[in-house]
């Protein structure tokens, strides 16, 4: 098939959507996927199988959002309300986030503001959730999608057979999502179409991920 790979579940949907709509509402021989699910297709294929899955990281990161003060209202215009936040805590692991105080420290330099208050609440939710994981004996988030892209460099295995394979959707990667997308680049000569979104808070304006 042809792999087309988001960096959410939301965007997901609506490619499928997009592309079912523009073939009379069905299409056939195409795979739209997060990366996560690529990951488990990844290891599903090398007789590998991840001990946990992306739905306790969303469950436990969703649940953190709706009740912290500096989220739950802001997430109520999104889509997917407080899983939403979802695709920047696993980045923030990802990037080998484990406790909020550097990070904290860190946003404490940019001062006062509701774009530091969020990003403030975000790093909140993220270590709380990798303290959880921590303690229920969860493998770190990461070591799956580290361990994807190892087996795409395997040479002489074809684990990710595709007649094309696209990329989408992302403004930026962090830590292990940055290896695996290097490797299907490289190992499955993927076209990568690269997100430059603006802020959503000041339209015109370049994002403060984008800048970061």
């Amino acid at each position: 098939p042809v792999r087309v790979i988001t960096a959410t579940g939301a965007l997901r949907r609506q490619l499928a959507h997009r592309i079912c709509g523009l073939h009379d509402g069905a299409a056939a021989g195409v795979q739209v996927v997060t990366l996560w699910s690529l990951t488990r297709q990844v290891l599903q294929a090398a007789s590998e199988s991840p001990r946990v899955g992306d739905g306790l990281l969303s469950l436990l990161a969703s649940r953190q959002a709706a009740t912290h003060a500096g989220l739950s209202v802001a997430l109520t215009p999104f889509e997917d309300g407080p899983r939403a936040v979802t695709p920047a805590v696993r980045d923030l692991l990802s990037a080998g986030l484990v406790s909020a105080v550097p990070a904290r420290e860190a946003l404490a330099e940019l001062g006062r503001g509701d774009d530091t208050t969020r990003a403030r609440a975000l790093v909140e939710v993220a270590a709380s959730v990798s303290e959880t994981m921590k303690r229920l004996g969860a493998p770190r988030f990461g070591a799956h999608v580290r361990r994807a892209a190892e087996l795409l460099r395997s040479p002489g295995r074809a684990l990710l057979p595709s007649r094309g394979v696209m990329v989408i959707g992302f403004a930026d990667a962090t830590g292990d999502a940055l290896c695996l997308l290097q490797a299907l680049c490289a190992q499955a000569q993927a076209s990568l179409y690269l997100d430059l979104p603006d802020d959503p808070a000041h339209l015109g304006h370049e994002d403060l991920g984008a800048r970061f």
